[in-house]
């Protein structure tokens, strides 16, 4: 179960985060740097070598792609920070379930963003708070793959 340790850590700070995210615009140091530490632990003492060299590439190719998706200004780094976790978390599980999560989490920001530009609320050069949308993807695959 230590493997699960980094998700325990989320779900006491989801709530805090999407609040925050939706609030501010960020995701907190204090917040995501321990849900890394955490993860990364709890993977290193559930002592399975092989998932956790597929959970540390999945979060190593997230982190990646994040940072240089922050450069274009696409990404938020706190959003880049939140992924390494969700990487690490679910990559354990195969790189199928992170893969699932974060086309849940694009899928449902995208329709989000299609909704708000109908309605005329946000413009095609406004942002929006991804975080929420990292973690609804996160919880929906976690929970898909203890419901099979």
């Amino acid at each position: 179960m230590f493997q699960l340790l980094g998700a325990a850590y989320l779900a006491i700070f989801t709530i805090p985060l999407v609040v925050i995210d939706l609030r501010e615009r960020r995701l907190p140091n204090k917040i995501t740097l321990p849900a890394i530490a955490l993860t990364f632990i709890g993977l290193l003492l559930a002592w399975d070598w092989p998932k956790f060299g597929v959970a540390t590439i999945c979060a190593a190719v997230v982190f990646g792609a994040g940072t240089l998706l922050s450069f274009k200004g696409w990404l938020g780094m706190g959003d880049v920070k939140l992924l390494v976790p969700i990487g690490l978390t679910l990559g354990w599980f195969g790189w199928q379930l992170l893969a699932i999560g974060l086309g849940v989490a694009f899928m449902a920001a995208g329709l989000f963003v299609l909704v708000r530009l109908a309605m005329r609320k946000i413009t095609a050069t406004s942002t929006i708070a991804l975080g929420p949308f990292l973690l609804f993807g996160f919880w929906f695959s976690i929970v898909a793959n203890f419901l099979n």
